[in-house]
């Protein structure tokens, strides 16, 4: 080996031993730490996935972050300085700061020196939700009554709620409610019987009320609740809810029919349904005292669909139940259906039917009215049609309007007088279900558009035809604007 090249290899083992030589103190800082444990402040059970976060004390900024065990422990790595130390609530907790303070500026400061680990930076967290107690009573006697379901349900933009089931005594606490305006109701259990394949009452038979002793949800008072606050004295003065029973059968074979829906129409309050079981029979608890008519109707799905240029939703009755709806006592409408006085408490049975599949005439083609005013637009009227009911409206119609004929030529010692005339401007075919309000469209014929610029805007016209009411209704709308002839001009 020349020596030229074992000087080179010599050379740069020394500057190898040099660096390796160099002291610790040119070696990375080591980093610092900052741990502790977060609790429920309430019960002191440790919380799991709080994300604490380690601020600069002097500008703000978020420097490193860490999440909480199962035990609530946390370990955060920082250079030495100063740190403030957040603890981030969430939903569920008010967020706070070390220690125990509201906010960054009145943070406590916490030191990190390098390789050293600060402990025990802990904190109890309160929780966020509030909390709605009260009681339910039984309004005859003023007993608490157990075994009930109360449930708050968000009102407005709220839209979390909690259930639970009031204790013996009739007292109840709703826990887990973030801050807002609740409605709270207060209902009979129900279970489900796999036997029979039905829904039955569990527990007390209770007409349903929504605080403060309302029917309806929409007239419920409203609840307020605060950030970790209770709001008490939410009570309930309970009614005893009236019973109506039966069963449904086959008017053949006899035998019950599963799957009907039964429901009880409240003359002034409200309806409850219930579904037949595997034999035939039903039960319809909490009803308020009320007179009610009983309707028993097969499965039903609604249809979505369009007609005559509006959409609506028909309700059709499930193929395989092909029963025909009908009411008690062996009634097939609504209005010939016979009432049911029920008093609080009370249970009425034997409300059954037999179900029948004979074919029923359909209810008598009713007759439309109209308004009194309809729009022009595009040269068609926009008629609105009512049909009454109970059966559909169907026919024809027809708009007629008075035409001015124009005097012939004055002859010599004669008067000229105006002379009019009847004349049609419109025809169409029209089609409204029962109960319901629908626009037909006439197209205005020649005759039609012609007297209806003349009237700039505003005609009146008469309506008639087959099942419609004949009404004298003005036309509106937007006259069409004259066209100006122009003179041919010659070339010469």
């Amino acid at each position: 080996m020349s020596k030229h090249r074992l000087g080179t290899l010599l050379a740069i083992a020394v500057g190898l031993c040099s660096i390796l030589a160099l002291p610790a103190a040119a070696s990375a800082a080591e980093p610092g730490f900052i741990s502790g444990q977060v609790t429920n402040a309430s019960t002191g059970e440790p919380l799991f996935d709080i994300e604490v976060c380690a601020h600069d004390a002097t500008t703000g900024f978020t420097v490193s972050c860490d999440s909480t065990e199962f035990n609530g422990e946390y370990e955060i790595g920082l250079a030495e300085g100063e740190y403030k130390v957040e603890f981030e609530g969430g939903s569920g907790y008010v967020t706070q700061w070390f220690e125990a303070k509201a906010n960054f500026a009145e943070a406590d400061v916490v030191e990190v020196e390098e390789g050293e680990t600060e402990e025990n930076v802990n904190a109890a967290l309160v929780e966020r939700y509030g909390k709605i107690t009260g009681t339910a009573t039984d309004a005859s006697n003023g007993s608490g009554i157990g075994g009930l379901e109360v449930c708050a349900r968000g009102k407005g933009e709220t839209f979390d709620g909690s259930c639970t089931e009031t204790n013996p005594d009739g007292t109840y606490t709703l826990s887990f409610l973030i801050p807002g305006e609740y409605t709270v109701e207060f209902y009979s259990r129900f279970k489900y019987n796999e036997s029979l394949e039905k829904s039955e009452l569990e527990g007390p038979n209770f007409v349903t009320q929504y605080y403060n002793g309302k029917l309806h949800r929409e007239e419920a008072d409203g609840v307020s609740v605060t950030e970790s606050g209770t709001t008490t004295n939410i009570n309930a003065s309970m009614q005893p809810g009236a019973t109506i029973s039966g069963q449904t059968t086959d008017a053949v074979s006899g035998g019950g029919i599963q799957g009907i829906y039964v429901c009880a129409w409240g003359a002034t309050t409200t309806h409850l349904c219930a579904q037949t079981d595997k034999e035939g029979n039903y039960s319809i608890p909490a009803l308020p005292a009320d007179s009610y008519k009983v309707e028993f109707q097969p499965e039903y799905f609604f249809l979505k669909e369009s007609e005559y240029e509006k959409e609506h939703w028909k309700r059709t009755d499930f193929p395989v139940m092909d029963y025909l709806r009908q009411y008690w006592n062996d009634k097939f409408s609504f209005e010939a259906a016979e009432s049911i006085a029920a008093t609080a408490g009370q249970s009425i049975t034997s409300i059954s039917a037999k179900m029948t599949k004979e074919v029923q005439p359909p209810p008598p083609v009713s007759t439309a009215k109209s308004a009194k005013t309809a729009k022009v637009k595009g040269g068609k009227v926009l008629l609105q049609l009512t049909c009454p009911g109970p059966g559909d409206c169907t026919g024809n119609l027809k708009l007629t309007a008075r035409q001015v004929i124009k005097p012939k030529k004055k002859k010599h010692h004669m008067r000229n007088h105006k002379r009019s005339r009847t004349v049609t401007i419109g025809k169409n075919k029209f089609s409204v279900h029962a109960g319901t309000t629908a626009t037909v469209k006439v197209p205005l014929n020649g005759a039609g558009k012609s007297l209806f610029a003349k009237s700039g805007g505003k005609l009146k016209a008469t309506l008639s035809g087959t099942n419609i009411t004949k009404t004298t209704l003005t036309l509106k709308g937007k006259a069409p604007k004259k066209k100006h002839h122009q003179k041919k001009h010659t070339k010469h």
